[in-house]
């Protein structure tokens, strides 16, 4: 616990409340995904405009090509962190922005990795 207060400078409960910070590594995150793909087997048969993917295809998710996709984001390429604001994001797909991939498979150390994101940033900020 002493290892915390010192790295967040003293205020345990300050990483909830530094809403800029966490917009800008969210918009971060998704300008530069840290996984920029992830692969899958099918588990089950899909079909995706009218043709039939078998299970056990692999199927790679390219993250870093969603993420920038105008379809999925205006302005892609812009960092605009203020996207990321509860109403702003509100009405997105919640797999439109996976840094850590998502569902059962999600990445194990995603909590650690956005704390840790979070208290960087905070020192880096701090001095």
């Amino acid at each position: 616990m002493s290892s915390f207060l010192f790295c967040t400078g003293g205020y345990r409960d300050d990483l909830k409340n530094l809403d800029c910070l966490n917009l800008c590594m969210k918009e971060s995150n998704r300008l530069y995904p840290s996984a920029p793909y992830i692969q899958r087997h099918l588990d089950q048969n899909i079909a995706v405009e009218g043709r039939t993917i078998p299970k056990g295809t692999l199927v790679i998710v390219d993250i870093a090509n969603l993420h920038r996709h105008p379809d999925v984001w205006d302005r892609p390429d812009e960092f605009l962190p203020e996207r990321f604001r509860p109403e702003s994001i509100r009405d997105k797909d919640a797999f439109s922005y996976v840094p850590f991939s998502a569902g059962p498979r999600n990445c194990i150390g995603q909590s650690f990795a956005v704390n840790e994101q979070r208290v960087l940033a905070g020192r880096i900020l701090q001095r």
